[in-house]
């Protein structure tokens, strides 16, 4: 199961190379794709730095809107597009894997779309690492999306800057994926003040409850054809 990695990145300059040490130890990755929305830091040009060092296939490419940065889900969408393995890992900038020689999502039942594992959050503190208790609801760095399928279902929904994850998993229910689901720990979210949710947390309520408001109109809208 050849597998491209897509990391939307937009200030990741403290934490990319870390990131991308852990990924390169994985195997079944094919390639690792890097999608640049308009980072004002150095985030672009360590990564680069990285890839010509380690020799390992990076693609880079880019979104941007007419007004600024594009948000995760057309940073994760174009990276879906350019990609050229056949699963997508949607990892984050910050983050880390553990996965090291041996991925527990390997070999997944044929008709598999998704394939989900667990989480754990982590923050360093002046008096060392503190880490919580394994999650096991689905988290974007924990899907391993079938690309064919991510393509069909048209991947994130770019009119949501937050909530795009809670909107993604309820399209998945909705089409009725095939989801097969295992107990490892595969991701440590690294929580941080300047992470893209951490710096807004108003605006991730509001993007969580336009994803419940967007699974509503689905609903509704599908009711009404029905009817008629």
């Amino acid at each position: 199961m050849n597998q491209s990695v897509v990391i939307p990145l937009r200030n990741g300059g403290p934490f990319i190379e870390e990131t991308l040490d852990s990924i390169a130890g994985a195997p079944f990755v094919h390639e690792i794709v890097i999608v640049d929305d308009g980072s004002l830091d150095d985030g672009p040009t360590i990564a680069a730095r990285w890839a010509e060092r380690r020799g390992q296939r990076v693609v880079f490419t880019n979104v941007m809107s007419p007004d600024g940065p594009a948000g995760p889900s057309a940073a994760r969408n174009r990276g879906a597009q350019v990609a050229s393995g056949e699963w997508l890992w949607f990892v984050d900038g910050d983050d880390l894997t553990t996965i090291a020689e041996l991925d527990p999502r390997r070999d997944p039942p044929a008709d598999t779309d998704v394939v989900y594992s667990r989480l754990q959050r982590f923050a360093l503190w002046p008096d060392g690492e503190r880490r919580a208790e394994p999650e096991r609801f689905p988290h974007v760095s924990t899907l391993l999306v079938r690309r064919e399928y991510f393509l069909a279902m048209s991947g994130f929904n770019e009119q949501l800057r937050y909530g795009e994850d809670l909107d993604f998993y309820q399209r998945l229910l909705e089409q009725r994926a095939v989801i097969h689901e295992i107990d490892d720990i595969t991701m440590l979210f690294r929580q941080h003040a300047g992470s893209y949710t951490g710096q807004r947390p108003e605006a991730l309520r509001s993007g969580l409850f336009a994803a419940l408001r967007a699974a509503a109109l689905r609903v509704r809208t599908e009711s009404t054809a029905e009817e008629s």
